[in-house]
């Protein structure tokens, strides 16, 4: 137990990296982002793609999450713009309907 507890990159370091590399420094729009020696590409998600933001975000805005729609090679592209705050969103189920919805319409039955 002792070597696992010690045998972990530190929380706080891999933190702070994100938070440069994703907030202060917007890597992964400006296509600088890297993960495990890899450049990140969003050209190479070709999946559907549901991107939403919220109308009263103060963390996360919408012009910050908008640029995705536009930045990735899927064909199957659901932007969607809810009312309300971050928190909110999780804790009135209006995503939760939403996101139901849209992935039952893209799901097989078994």
């Amino acid at each position: 137990m002792d070597k696992w507890t010690k045998d972990s990159a530190s929380f706080s370091a891999a933190f702070k990296q994100l938070v440069n590399d994703l907030y202060k420094e917007n890597k992964l729009l400006k296509g600088e982002l890297n993960i495990g020696g890899r450049k990140v590409d969003l050209k190479n998600i070709t999946c559907s793609l549901f991107d939403f933001s919220t109308s009263r975000d103060t963390l996360i805005l919408e012009k910050q999450s908008l640029p995705v729609i536009d930045m990735v090679s899927s064909e199957d592209k659901t932007y969607q713009v809810f009312e309300g705050g971050h928190v909110s969103l999780a804790l009135t189920g209006k995503f939760a309907i939403f996101a139901d919805k849209w992935l039952s319409s893209r799901s097989q039955e078994i």
